[in-house]
């Protein structure tokens, strides 16, 4: 009989984004694939040192990233990329079936809220909802910057400030 494997430890969704994140940008520095965790308007992930470079070494450990030493001047770095195995895992993960974990809709503070606009003037309404819409940014739906690439979007505010979202072409 030949000894059997032990099944591969199973990745957390941050070590999944850090793989989308290599593989997207191409080779690239740990310091470098903390900027996407930096400006993202969620605060699900940490973009600290201490949770990003871990799970990159975790990750080259596992064969799903390689690394290569990269001299810029006086300053040595180290570039990660994924690998083919790193690139399937990334796949795996991104297909179906989504579990409930990916389906169900986790806490949102700005749902919750909006939820309750009722409790709000009309003049109030509309001002949440223009707060809200000018701190996540335009380029948040335009696709430019690293946005989602949402177009087509057609949104507005009925007569009482409530949002409306007609329709949403990915």
């Amino acid at each position: 009989l030949m000894p059997r494997r032990p099944p591969a430890p199973k990745r957390t969704d941050l070590e999944h984004v850090i793989l989308g994140v290599v593989d997207k940008f191409g080779p690239c520095t740990p310091y470098a694939v903390r900027g996407p965790f930096e400006v993202s308007p969620s605060s699900f992930f940490s973009s600290s040192t201490g949770s990003i470079y871990p799970a990159m070494r975790r990750l080259r450990a596992a064969g799903l990233l390689e690394s290569r030493a990269d001299a810029r001047g006086r300053q040595k770095r180290t570039l990660f990329s994924t690998t083919a195995e790193g690139r399937e895992a990334l796949r795996r993960w991104l297909a179906p079936p989504l579990g409930d974990d990916v389906l169900s809709v986790p806490y949102d503070a700005l749902r919750t809220r909006i939820y309750f606009l009722g409790a709000l003037a009309p003049a109030e309404r509309r001002e949440l909802i223009e707060h809200a819409l000018a701190a996540l940014g335009e380029d948040l739906l335009d696709g430019e910057d690293g946005g989602l690439g949402v177009e087509g979007v057609e949104d507005g505010l009925d007569g009482e400030g409530v949002p409306i979202l007609i329709s949403v072409t990915v």
